[in-house]
């Protein structure tokens, strides 16, 4: 069966205060401060790996705050694509992210300690741990989006192949601003932050596409995302 995402159980550990039992006729000594866990901000980006039938694949989790403080995102991997994240619930160091998938609710356990991440995650009857890394922490305001005419615009639309990731983004116009969609997910508008640069919004983290114009067209871009630069090449 081919495998959509994730699920599983969190175990979550609670501190339970217990008095102290004062001898008769002596003053009640009063119960000892219990020190409990601050409860993480578990909005950002947090990159993981695991296995998966014999094989190993890498994911990406996306969570982002709503406006009234309902949290929401994505999840991705090469092998499921992008799935919606439903919910996630925060115990002390512990993160429980709900995300839909196509045989009922995927969900992934997280134990964050600093940056590194541990946990575990269990989909339609598959299971499996993951380590990972917290990667960045999102901001919630729209990225500075300098104005652009429809002349500089056309020059960046077109077909794109990212280079060692197999992975095709579409660039396109819409509504009088830059789109790009990655085959097989969602499309999000880009914002212009300086010449031929432009920066995905603010959930999706820190990803940036340099392009290189050459005669008024764009031959391709350089992809930054996770400290890492991935180039791409015009197919179309």
């Amino acid at each position: 069966m081919n495998i959509q995402h994730f699920g599983a159980s969190v175990l979550v550990a609670t501190l339970l205060t217990a008095g102290c039992a004062a001898a008769p006729g002596a003053a009640p000594t009063a119960a000892p401060d219990v020190v409990r866990p601050a409860m993480l901000d578990p909005v950002g980006t947090f990159n993981f790996s695991s296995q998966m039938g014999g094989g190993n694949f890498d994911g990406v989790i996306r969570i982002t705050r709503q406006e009234g403080g309902a949290y929401t995102g994505t999840v991705s991997t090469p092998v499921t694509g992008e799935l919606p994240v439903k919910g996630v619930d925060v115990q002390g160091e512990r993160i429980r992210v709900t995300a839909s998938g196509r045989h009922g609710d995927a969900v992934i356990n997280l134990h964050r300690s600093g940056r590194d991440l541990t946990g575990n995650w269990a989909y339609a009857g598959e299971t499996g741990v993951l380590t990972g890394r917290h990667v960045s922490t999102l901001v919630t305001q729209s990225p500075e989006n300098l104005p652009t005419t429809a002349e500089e615009r056309a020059r960046y639309v077109g077909n794109y192949d990212i280079s060692g990731v197999k992975l095709q983004v579409r660039i396109f116009e819409e509504n009088d601003r830059l789109m790009a969609r990655p085959v097989g997910q969602r499309a999000f508008p880009l914002f212009r932050k300086g010449e031929h640069r432009f920066h995905a919004p603010a959930s999706l983290g820190v990803v940036v596409f340099d392009f290189a114009v050459e005669n008024g067209r764009a031959t391709g871009f350089a992809l930054q995302q996770h400290g890492k630069t991935f180039p791409a090449t015009r197919i179309q």
